[in-house]
């Protein structure tokens, strides 16, 4: 099982890297040397980073209502319940007037300012309480392609649920 894994997180490393390698003359793109992960303590708190969160086991909820249910309200409930999260998330960053919210759809949000750790835990929390216990991961970094790549690796970790923040050097 860990090998399967381990198997798995190179493959996402090696996508990502060839991703954010791209020889485009672009000068956003960045050619990385080496990933870091990165902790909020790490950061400056006057620095503006890009938030990326995305519900844990969505679809492997609604393929087991697929399977198992034989009610329309079971879906709406549970889609309902993702919209309400997302909402509720996004008036909470924008409640700092320095925090904006840049993309919010389905179970996915892209928002960019500064959160501390317990602000992204309070998220998460959040997101489980009005799902009635589904679960989120979190990835930041400076750039679109550190928050892609850090969401992927939060996503791969054993339980989900985790928070990653990476530096592209």
């Amino acid at each position: 099982h860990h090998f399967i894994f381990f198997y798995h997180t190179l493959i996402l490393f090696r996508r990502c890297l060839i991703l954010l390698s791209d020889n485009s003359s672009d000068p956003v793109i960045q050619h990385p040397k080496k990933v870091n992960i990165i902790t909020l303590s790490d950061i400056n708190q006057s620095e503006i980073l890009y938030y990326g969160l995305d519900g844990d086991n969505t679809g492997q909820a609604l393929e087991e209502l697929f399977v198992n249910s034989t009610s329309e309200d079971k879906f709406k409930k549970i889609s309902e319940s993702i919209v309400k999260a997302i909402n509720e998330i996004s008036k909470f960053i924008r409640s700092n007037p320095k925090n904006s919210v840049i993309f919010a759809a389905g179970d996915d949000l892209l928002f960019k300012g500064y959160m501390d750790e317990d602000m992204l835990k309070n998220i998460q929390k959040m997101y489980e309480s009005t799902t009635s216990g589904l679960t989120c991961s979190i990835g930041y970094g400076r750039s679109f392609q550190e928050v892609y790549l850090a969401l992927k690796l939060a996503k791969t970790q054993p339980g989900k649920n985790s928070i990653i923040g990476i530096k592209i050097t």
